[in-house]
Parts: structure tokens; C-alpha cells; sequence
């Protein structure tokens, strides 16, 4: 299950559960190329302020922890981009 915020360090990791992809796909080249785009893009997103990031901060000192992104808003656009990098492939063969 994925959790409500997604911290940006595990994005290699969600990605693939955002998309069903099995171990056994994983282990394709061209299924973790797609992956490695699709990491890209979501940095791609977050710089140009398509996609929004969140600062984690400490409970304590408020000292930035990490950065997160909201579930909802990933999935949406990395199934938005994995259907249009499938639909460009698709349209190339």
C-alpha cells in the first residue's frame, strides 16, 4: 500500500507499484528505462511547478527532514505520463 505522502527518496520504489509493474517486469531493461524517465519527469514537473513537493519538517526543531510529494497527485501524473510514453511507442511501431 502506498502511503498518503510519498517521500521523494523512494520514488524508484513507488513508481513501479503506481503502474502494477511485478519483479518480474522490473527485470526487462526497457520496463526500467521507462521507470528512470518517469523518475525524471517528476523532477522535470516539480521544477518547472507542475508538481508540487512538500517539505517534511521535525516535529521538534522544524529542521526540513526531507521532501514529499501527495499520493494523489503522483499517481495522476505518473499514470498520465506512462499512458502518453505508451500511446508515443505504440504510434512508432
Amino acid at each position: 500500500m502506498i502511503p498518503d505522502l510519498i517521500d521523494e527518496a523512494t520514488l524508484s520504489t513507488v513508481i513501479p507499484q503506481i503502474l502494477g509493474l511485478s519483479e518480474a517486469d522490473l527485470q526487462q531493461p526497457e520496463v526500467m528505462n521507462q521507470v528512470a524517465e518517469l523518475e525524471l519527469k517528476v523532477d522535470e514537473a516539480r521544477l518547472t511547478g507542475r508538481l508540487m513537493r512538500y517539505a517534511r519538517q521535525g516535529a521538534q526543531t522544524g529542521a526540513i527532514r526531507g521532501h514529499v510529494y501527495k499520493k494523489a497527485d503522483l499517481i495522476r501524473f505518473v499514470r498520465a505520463h506512462a499512458t502518453a510514453a505508451q500511446e508515443a511507442s505504440a504510434g512508432a511501431a
